[in-house]
């Protein structure tokens, strides 16, 4: 239902938010594996894996996460145009100038996920860190309680992105 008040709440017409909600509460999928199939089953949160509208409907609902990391005035910015948070479909990452920055944006993550019940992938939770200086370690960041592991480099949709901002992956 949140997902429905959010979609009134951008004045989304309720009669499109009347076919989903009917849509979404009647359900029901099955898997196949092989040639094989399951029995159908009810499902009763999330939106439907390929369906045409599901990132439209996804887009919606973590449009509020955006805009609290974005009201919060932390995190990375270009030109004054606020960069702290990068999402391809449900793939999000958040760019921070300082630990301090990245624990603040993560405690917002943190907030949204319980209050809309979204779940972050706890296996793929990096961070890139550069230190100014050789010898410091890596601090300790954590999201819901799991610490995220420290990596030099990511690929982010097919791009390399290192803690060295002059190496490139062209």
């Amino acid at each position: 239902c949140k997902l429905f008040r959010i979609l009134l709440a951008k004045n989304i017409c309720p009669f499109i938010c009347r076919l989903l909600l009917t849509m979404y509460i009647n359900q029901k999928l099955r898997v196949k594996w092989g040639n094989a199939y399951s029995e159908e089953f009810m499902v009763s949160n999330g939106v439907k894996q390929g369906g045409v509208i599901s990132p439209i409907l996804y887009c919606l609902y973590i449009d509020g996460l955006i805009n609290e990391l974005k009201a919060s005035n932390v995190g990375c910015f270009m030109g004054g145009v606020y960069a702290g948070i990068f999402i391809y479909a449900d793939d999000l990452k958040l760019l921070a100038p300082s630990v301090y920055a990245l624990r603040v944006m993560l405690a917002i993550c943190q907030n949204y996920a319980a209050k809309y019940d979204v779940k972050f992938n706890d296996k793929s939770q990096l961070i890139v860190f550069k230190p100014k200086e050789d010898n410091i370690i890596c601090p300790t960041v954590t999201i819901n309680g799991a610490k995220l592991q420290a990596v030099h480099s990511i690929t982010h949709l097919g791009h390399i992105i290192n803690e060295d901002i002059f190496k490139c992956d062209a």
